[in-house]
């Protein structure tokens, strides 16, 4: 495969994308809110964590479904959330 194939293929991915879970624009701002909200009432005395990544991730995939609906969303969260549920 090209270079030119790669980027060609990774724009396409993009845009299917964007269809179905709205733009990076869009998602963005939520999930930062999302994130910052997590970080700021989590104990500040403690390095961020394994379980903190799993539940920051979880917290991005609520983001984008906030932003338009896609099962696929809902269960990478689900996912996410389980993993942090065994690191505690």
């Amino acid at each position: 495969m090209t270079i030119e194939e790669i980027f060609s293929k990774c724009q396409e991915i993009f845009n299917n994308r964007k269809t179905i879970r709205g733009t990076p624009e869009n998602s963005f701002p939520v999930q930062a809110k999302l994130v910052d909200i997590f970080l700021n009432q989590r104990d500040k005395n403690k390095p961020i964590g394994p379980d903190d990544v799993s539940m920051i991730y979880a917290l991005l995939k609520i983001g984008r479904e906030l932003n338009g609906r896609d099962d696929d969303n809902i269960i990478d969260a689900i996912v996410y959330l389980a993993i942090y549920l065994t690191q505690k």
